[in-house]
């Protein structure tokens, strides 16, 4: 997730790999970083998508 969506930096994600590899990382303190970088994305997503929900619920029901 992060080398694909929360990061460009190749130089951390080069790091993060070696700490995981290593084991200076653990799975439940990566996947809490993931988290903590997911929801204020995950939130605004939701929040655009009840906009665009009510917009098409508003369209749809002036077709009829």
């Amino acid at each position: 997730m992060f080398k694909f969506y929360f990061t460009d930096d190749d130089q951390l994600l080069t790091k993060r790999e070696h700490a995981c590899k290593s084991g200076e990382l653990l799975c439940g303190e990566c996947k809490q970083e993931l988290f903590d970088q997911a929801l204020p994305f995950i939130e605004k997503h939701c929040e655009k998508k009840e906009q665009k929900l009510a917009l098409a619920r508003q369209l749809v029901e002036g077709q009829k």
